[in-house]
């Protein structure tokens, strides 16, 4: 059951979570969506990266990964309930269940010897939830990074700048103006 009733929501709220999760989002809730990402960051990386650099040319652009391993035991609790609350109030019944006691975590010590570990943050594994979970968290995280960064790249745009600051954000303001204009910034 632990496996059948999170499964049926994570497809029944597939759209909702989808719509949720963007302009991040390009993966949950999307047929085929991690193979679209990693072609395309591999695309784009040997467009803007690779070639360049073959052709002694500095990048144009820069790659950012991160580490997502162990994320689904690292993520926090409290603020994926938080969000289940705020965006998704009629799953908080469902969370509460799984979620508000620690879960128990069995592994072999040896070939006869078991132990059980009590998990007290993240999600459990194999859970259909957990990457809906994680990724909520993880917006969570870049929405006010993404923010910082628009408005900084609205300002550059509003003072004629239409080029990389040498800080980071957008490199070719120009090319994303349309992505802005719903914060009502004035363009040339």
């Amino acid at each position: 059951m632990r496996r059948i009733i999170p499964r049926h929501v994570a497809q029944y709220f597939k759209p909702k979570f989808a719509d949720y999760l963007l302009p991040f989002n390009f993966a949950v809730g999307i047929p085929h969506g991690s193979a679209t990402v990693i072609n395309a960051i591999q695309l784009g990386i040997e467009k803007y990266i690779s070639n360049n650099e073959q052709q002694g040319l500095p990048p144009t652009r820069a790659a950012v990964f991160f580490d997502l391993s162990n994320m689904f035991n690292n993520i926090s609790r409290v603020e994926f309930l938080d969000i289940i609350s705020a965006s998704f109030p009629e799953l908080i019944p469902l969370i509460q269940l799984f979620y508000d006691n620690p879960g128990a975590v069995h592994y072999k010590l040896n070939i006869v010897k078991w132990a059980t570990l009590f998990m007290e943050e993240g999600s459990t594994q194999g859970c259909p939830l957990s990457p809906i979970l994680a990724s909520l968290v993880v917006v969570r995280l870049l929405q006010p990074i993404n923010n910082a960064l628009r408005q900084r790249a609205v300002e550059r745009l509003a003072n004629g700048i239409t080029h990389d600051d040498g800080r980071g954000g957008i490199t070719n303001l120009l090319g994303f103006i349309d992505d802005i204009s719903h914060l009502n910034c004035s363009t040339p």
